[in-house]
């Protein structure tokens, strides 16, 4: 009886770890989404830059022998608008592609090679965890103020950890899913026929990705509250109804999305550390679970 509630318990944590998987990749994808509006500009620009031309299939006024003069710059100019109009339109069309067609392979990742996850994970704890522990601690604090807590009271210290914990192992699934969605981009765009050299569009990728990284990352880095407040419109608007639909192709039950988009809203609003007198969860217990396994990666100094 004990093997069976056991092993009942550990499908429904698995279950809830997947759909956690899915939320934030989609809110990720829908947050890139909506910088691919600014992005696509430095893209070009950069694309431009490195001496990409434009593809102007063909000018009616040469064609018809007329080189020089108003009717032949009026004909060249139009072929141009056009050509500017396609070229951004099809690079937005593979933004788009790459964006949430990145999530599925990022997902199966998540799932099926989760040490490779996880050894991603720690190389990013290396590089960007102390910006990530500054943003959590400048968060909790203004969440303690708000909610009349002291800054050494341990509700605070408990938010900053769960802030920390939650943004730190989530940072490996955004690194990953851009990688793929950049792949994936630039595979659209040689499917749609785009003329220019692979490597000058790689490097536009790069200044759109560089873009994308420090927008999204610095946001939940420096400002983990305006994160939030994005993720809280993204989940609403796009990334829950979307998983709603999708949950089944993940094999998510529907009841398993509700919960996750339940504790996500108590994430978002720290909600369990201003009710300490309530026996934790399972969830809670699993964040202070590893809250302990991360913070041994850290310098202990970083932890007093």
């Amino acid at each position: 009886m004990n093997d069976e509630t056991t092993s009942s318990d550990e499908a429904h944590r698995n279950a809830i770890e997947r759909g956690e998987d899915v939320v934030y990749v989609l809110n990720h994808a829908a947050a890139c989404t909506f910088l691919d509006f600014f992005n696509t500009f430095v893209e070009y620009a950069t694309k431009r830059f490195l001496g990409a031309k434009l593809s102007i299939s063909h000018c009616a006024a040469c064609e018809a022998g007329v080189e020089h003069g108003s009717v032949h710059a009026q004909q060249l100019n139009g072929e141009k608008i056009k050509a500017f109009g396609w070229d951004i339109g099809r690079w937005v069309v593979c933004e788009q592609i790459g964006d949430w067609m990145g999530a599925i392979p990022t997902l199966l990742m998540q799932r099926h090679t989760p040490m490779i996850m996880d050894g991603i994970g720690q190389a990013c704890t290396y590089v960007v965890g102390d910006l990530f522990y500054a943003g959590a601690q400048k968060d909790a604090s203004i969440w303690g103020e708000k909610h009349g807590f002291t800054q050494d009271a341990e509700e605070v210290k408990n938010r900053q950890r769960e802030i920390y914990t939650h943004e730190i192992k989530h940072v490996a699934q955004a690194v990953v899913w851009t990688g793929w969605s950049t792949a994936i981009t630039l595979g659209s765009l040689r499917l749609l026929k785009d003329e220019t050299p692979i490597m000058v569009n790689a490097a536009a990728k790069v200044a759109g990705m560089a873009t994308s990284l420090v927008g999204v990352l610095g946001t939940r880095a420096f400002n983990p509250e305006a994160a939030r407040n994005w993720d809280r419109w993204g989940s609403e608007h796009i990334a829950e109804p979307a998983t709603r639909i999708l949950s089944s192709l993940f094999g998510i039950k529907n009841d398993t999305v509700e919960h996750v988009f339940a504790e996500q809203k108590n994430y978002r609003e720290g909600s369990r550390w201003l009710h300490t007198e309530k026996p934790p969860s399972s969830w809670t217990k699993r964040i202070h679970d590893e809250q302990a396994t991360t913070e041994q990666s850290r310098s202990p100094t970083m932890l007093k």
